[in-house]
């Protein structure tokens, strides 16, 4: 049994949530703070058990005291193991919506452009902590050239846009709490503010 658990080290994941949201599921589980209103908690990826698919365990502090392993060890093998395992996408909304389209195909067809994306993984999943992979950051900063705005859409995905001074941060804050209030269970919300990150 200590031999599974060892092994599974190599596929600890880690999700980013609401901190105050989740306070009772975080009393059960080891976690770490990011910032004051995320953490971070872990879970094991089972191997698929349909294409498409995932499967995995929440690391309980059993479990972590079992695998020998605290919660700055997991946080560490889980940096290193998701961003292997569930690799980062950074895709425009106009490819989420519409496809892989070509700009002159979304001009032909009459379809709006935009300078949003969305940042997940390749499961679209968990895929909020991708904002903490290694380099992921960088990579936005470079690819849009500009300090950045990050909506936390859901613990599943981060919406990201370049900022601009003519941008209204109340405005998104309205959005996001509309879009919780509306489409998305309690446990999924992982944040109610827009967050500006400088280069």
């Amino acid at each position: 049994f200590r031999r599974v658990l060892f092994r599974s080290k190599e596929n600890v994941i880690g999700v980013l949530v609401n901190k105050e949201r989740n306070q009772d599921f975080l009393h059960d589980v080891p976690y770490v703070e990011a910032g004051t209103d995320f953490a971070i908690y872990f879970k094991i990826l089972l191997p698929e058990v349909e294409k498409g698919g995932m499967l995995t365990i929440t690391v309980t502090r059993y479990l972590a005291d079992n695998m020998n392993c605290s919660e700055d060890e997991l946080l560490k093998l889980s940096l290193q193991n998701t961003a292997k395992l569930l690799p980062a996408e950074f895709v425009s909304m106009e490819e989420i919506l519409f496809g892989n389209l070509e700009e002159a195909d979304m001009e032909e067809l009459g379809l709006p452009q935009s300078n949003m994306f969305a940042l997940s993984n390749n499961k679209r999943l968990f895929g909020s902590f991708a904002l903490f992979y290694p380099e992921t950051l960088e990579s936005i900063f470079n690819k849009l050239n500009s300090d950045i705005i990050i909506l936390p859409s859901s613990i599943h995905e981060w919406i990201v846009l370049p900022y601009g001074d003519v941008l209204e941060m109340p405005l998104f804050e309205q959005t996001i709490q509309q879009v919780n209030n509306t489409e998305l269970e309690a446990t999924e919300i992982l944040g109610d503010r827009p967050i500006l990150l400088r280069r």
